[in-house]
């Protein structure tokens, strides 16, 4: 049983991270191009499924990372890299629930209303992007945690 529960939490990490660098890899792209039409459209493109996938595949890992916990004894709350990566992976949902989320749904109300080349919603989808990359970098540091679980 704990090998099934492994495997569910390091599968819903990979695309929750993968789905995370790959969305960063897109819009790095978008944003390259100096072009904010790309960029909105590609914002206005991705965000739906990226809502569904990040909410899903969060909630998923989270899950089976708590169940893990609970069923392996040599995995305990006590441990420091448990305790910071449960506190990271809290900031990062936090932040996107109450950041990013916001944001990006003013944005798309702006794009659906004025277009994708709006200085306004440019503006947010910078502000969301920005908190993107801060969630990739704080999943890369749990990743860490995870595989090397330190001591300190």
């Amino acid at each position: 049983m704990r090998e099934w529960v492994l495997l569910g939490h390091v599968l819903f990490a990979i695309i929750w991270m993968g789905g995370s660098v790959y969305v960063e890899a897109l819009t790095a792209n978008a944003k390259r191009r100096s072009d904010p039409i790309a960029l909105g459209v590609l914002f206005r493109d991705t965000s739906a499924m990226n809502q569904r996938l990040f909410s899903v595949t969060s909630s998923l890992t989270i899950a089976f990372g708590f169940w893990l916990i609970f069923i392996r004894p040599s995995f305990r709350f006590e441990m420091l890299w448990i305790v910071v990566s449960i506190l990271l992976v809290g900031a990062s949902v936090t932040t996107d629930l109450f950041y990013a989320a916001p944001r990006s749904r003013e944005a798309l109300d702006i794009i659906y209303d004025k277009g994708a080349a709006d200085p306004d919603a440019a503006v947010l989808i910078d502000q969301v992007i920005t908190a993107g990359r801060l969630r990739s970098a704080v999943l890369l540091i749990v990743l860490f945690l995870m595989i090397f679980k330190p001591a300190f």
